[in-house]
């Protein structure tokens, strides 16, 4: 979804294949190898809220690992990556391939508490050149 935001439209299987994606799911360090081959920046960092919401104001997607046990109308507790595309005064907009509709509206307080079980562990990706 990141990706796609960037114009870069790869198919769900041929991105799984290249990232090496198993059953569990795909390690974060991946996105940062496939990233550079493919002129993508990328930061494996943690943020504060407050950062998270500057990347957003400055329409940067943030990729943000989380325990899922913590979000509302959970089916699977997992270790889980969503794609924070916005927020507001309520809560954090996110997108999700295993959700039915996106974006989905997580309250605040479920959002920090899901994200702080990694350490608000979060992968920014930009395109090579562009500015945000």
């Amino acid at each position: 979804m990141v990706l796609a935001y960037w114009g870069d439209l790869r198919d769900e299987a041929t991105l799984a294949r290249q990232l090496g994606t198993k059953r569990y799911g795909t390690p974060m360090t991946a996105v940062t190898r496939l990233a550079l081959r493919h002129r993508y920046e990328v930061q494996l960092t943690s943020l504060t809220d407050t950062l998270l919401q500057t990347y957003l104001d400055r329409s940067v997607p943030v990729l943000a690992r989380v325990w899922t046990a913590m979000l509302p109308d959970c089916d699977v507790v997992s270790s889980h990556v969503l794609v924070v595309v916005g927020y507001d005064e309520g809560g954090v907009y996110v997108n999700d391939p295993a959700f039915d509709a996106y974006p989905l509206h997580v309250p605040w307080a479920a959002f920090l508490a899901a994200w702080a079980e990694f350490d608000e562990t979060a992968v920014i990706v930009t395109k090579t050149g562009v500015s945000r």
